[in-house]
């Protein structure tokens, strides 16, 4: 996988992982507390499983891609 590829990668889940977020304080509004709390746990090991077999993988890859990852958010607050 070449780097723009893998950066890609990490973008898109990036940006599911915001999504499914926003999800959850729409759930949170929404929903009864027991509902909810299923709903968050789904929601978290989700977004985990998705880090672990998506971002992980391509900073695996393509190391400095970490780092770009830490730097965005550190100037920008989110990926660039």
């Amino acid at each position: 996988m070449d780097q723009q590829t893998a950066w890609q990668v990490v973008r898109t889940s990036y940006r599911c992982s915001a999504d499914l977020q926003v999800l959850m304080k729409f759930l949170k509004e929404r929903c009864s507390s027991e509902d909810y709390k299923s709903f968050a746990k789904a929601i978290a090991t989700v977004i985990d499983t998705m880090n672990a077999q998506l971002v992980d993988r391509a900073v695996a890859i393509h190391p400095d891609i970490g780092r770009r990852i830490e730097s965005d958010i550190e100037k920008f607050g989110h990926l660039t």
